[in-house]
């Protein structure tokens, strides 16, 4: 059995495995993080099963153990208080720099070109860890991921060293929060409202449902902090770098609250006779122009009368459609059309999940 111990995330690690060929690998793959020297108990324990080596070639086997070591830190800091992005990221003139963006569109790309740059440091191509508490974000500086082969699809790693990159020591004050949009249009960037920002965002976390205090609320903060959500339309990066850079990093100011939700068992609750009652959510933000829902991990934005609509949900007990519509007459005034209206809020709601009934 063959132990690798190294540090990353500020967590110490152990990979133990039996393939001597694969943990030799490792070793260098990873040997910017190494603690070898250290004989402490570990906080985290990857143990790597024999069919994750079969079939594979060295550097096949490399891959997958890196998406285990990376699935067992999420593990490890879910419900801590990291916001954990599925992101790259780079340290650039003391800051974090964080690339959003689906697989395969040019995170790891950006932070490679960012890096390479002078003064430039390496800190993930795969998960940031954002310390809501104090904007620091800790260092992943895992190999990085390649794609060498479409047809069937193959991913191997390359170390840093390889990459001529430097590792950030970290942990690293946040600097901005930038989603990259590749695409054969001209460089322009645009600063979406704190709703879409959530929108295009929160579907790249993990364990955001189980944040201490509210995922979204926390997420919302992080955007605030760094002046919201910077989007970036590009074909090659290198020829809006300087544009990313010289993006400006003032706070943006508050435009949402978070909205209390109580807790309710609605197991006892009659929904016979049309009855309506909200499905059970983990967090809400009302923002200037709708309402935001994290239910199962999963956001949704709600227009202002959908939100409106469920906002007026009892999660003590059911309602029915007419006492529903009355209470929306009530705050908003008469409509001619307000029976067919709250109808299709409900119905908006019911497709989404988050209305039983």
């Amino acid at each position: 059995m063959k132990i690798l111990r190294i540090r990353v995330v500020d967590t110490p690690v152990a990979i133990r495995i039996e393939n001597e060929a694969v943990a030799e690998l490792l070793a260098s793959l990873w040997a910017h993080v190494s603690e070898s020297g250290l004989s402490s108990e570990p906080a985290v324990t990857v143990d790597i099963p024999e069919q994750v080596i079969a079939g594979r070639s060295e550097a096949e086997a490399a891959y997958a153990v890196s998406c285990l070591v990376t699935r067992e830190l999420i593990e490890h800091h879910r419900g801590g208080s990291f916001l954990m992005l599925h992101a790259s990221a780079v340290e650039l003139a003391g800051r974090a720099v964080v690339f959003v963006a689906p697989s395969g569109t040019g995170k790891s790309t950006a932070s490679v070109y960012c890096a390479q740059q002078p003064g430039g440091r390496y800190i993930t191509d795969e998960t940031v860890y954002i310390d809501t508490d104090t904007l620091l974000v800790y260092p992943y500086p895992k190999p990085l991921s390649r794609v060498v082969s479409e047809s069937p699809r193959v991913k191997v790693d390359l170390s840093v060293a390889e990459l001529d990159m430097s590792p950030s020591d970290g942990p690293v004050p946040l600097g901005k929060i930038v989603q990259l949009v590749r695409d054969k249009s001209d460089i322009r960037l645009e600063h979406p409202g704190v709703s879409e920002s959530l929108g295009m965002v929160a579907p790249m976390t993990s364990g955001l449902s189980d944040m201490p205090g509210g995922g979204l609320a926390k997420l919302a903060s992080v955007l605030d902090a760094v002046g919201g959500l910077t989007v970036v339309h590009y074909e090659e990066f290198s020829d809006c770098y300087e544009r990313i850079m010289a993006v400006a990093q003032a706070p943006r100011e508050k435009n949402w609250d978070r909205v209390e939700t109580a807790p309710y068992d609605s197991a006892m609750l009659d929904l016979s006779q049309g009855n309506l009652l909200a499905s059970p959510v983990q967090d809400v933000l009302e923002t200037d122009d709708c309402l935001v829902i994290l239910a199962d991990n999963m956001v949704y934005r709600l227009d202002m009368l959908t939100g409106l609509v469920w906002s007026l949900l009892d999660p003590s007990r059911a309602a029915s459609l007419p006492e529903l519509e009355k209470k929306v007459v009530e705050l908003i005034g008469p409509h001619p059309e307000a029976s067919a209206l709250v109808a299709q809020a409900c119905e908006r709601l019911r497709e989404n999940e988050l209305l039983r009934g």
